[in-house]
């Protein structure tokens, strides 16, 4: 009975490895380069934030049949202030070009009817923008929906093809300008002076002054976006699990020294 009550404690840590060595090795999978691969995770979650203005996602495809598609979502969280510009990009790894000559990829941002992409992977733009903006610090949400096809009637000479591409998402932080406006202002004063002589009965002359003021006005535009800390998520589910798996084990182990010790003195 006593080995039996030993063993529990031994039996719980050793689950508890277990568990989470599967829930390391299921959250990704690596395709050689130590990157996750679309073909193992259809919904991918990116966030940009201070000190992390990069994302990138190593895409992989090989042996597409004409017809064949893959579909990807790509949910970006995006936490800031002010207004920015998000840059999405798709770059074509070297060595990997000849499918990239007819498999096409279709781009769609938010659910949107109208895709901002749709076309072959050689023609794809240096970069696709989007604008956002809030007046408060918050975090955004922007959906990509990637969907990489060939056309049915792409030629066999296509098949046991690879294409490998890195989906880059990034935003550019901007300085605060300063603008300088002057003004000048001109202003004249006009004088008349009467002078009186034995000769005449009087005559007049006229004096005129101009006097100008500048004036010099400094305005600091409003401050650009910026990147923002990520807002604390309160996620603790895994370090929860862990915590009351220590805490049952430690317990069903004190419970069985104690029973162990009445034992033998009993």
């Amino acid at each position: 009975m006593n080995r039996i009550g030993l063993k529990i404690p031994t039996l719980i840590m050793a689950l508890l490895i277990i568990f989470n060595v599967s829930a390391l090795t299921s959250a990704a999978s690596s395709d050689g380069y130590g990157n996750r691969l679309v073909a193992e995770s259809k919904e991918v979650s990116l966030a940009l934030y201070k000190n992390n203005a990069f994302e990138e996602f190593r895409f992989n495809s090989v042996n597409m049949f004409p017809g064949d598609e893959v579909n990807g979502t790509y949910n970006l969280d995006v936490s800031f202030v002010g207004t920015l510009t998000v840059h999405f990009s798709s770059v074509i790894l070297p060595g990997y070009e000849k499918l990239a000559e007819v498999l096409k990829c279709k781009v769609i941002l938010n659910g949107a009817e109208a895709p901002v992409y749709d076309g072959l992977m050689k023609d794809m733009p240096e970069k696709i923008d989007t604008e956002i903006s809030s007046e408060s610090k918050t975090t955004q949400t922007l959906t990509y929906d990637i969907i990489v096809y060939l056309d049915t009637d792409v030629g066999n000479e296509y098949q046991y093809k690879q294409l490998i591409c890195d989906f880059r998402w990034w935003v550019e932080e901007e300085e605060t300008t300063t603008e300088s406006t002057t003004v000048t202002a001109t202003e004249s004063t006009t004088e008349s002076t009467t002078e009186s002589t034995t000769e005449s009965t009087g005559a007049s002359s006229t004096e005129s002054t101009t006097e100008s003021t500048t004036v010099t006005t400094t305005r600091k535009n409003p401050p650009p976006g910026q990147l923002i800390d990520p807002p604390d998520t309160g996620d603790s589910t895994q370090i929860g699990i862990i915590l009351s798996v220590l805490a049952v084990s430690s317990f069903v182990f004190v419970l069985s020294l104690r029973k162990r010790k009445e034992e033998t003195h009993g």
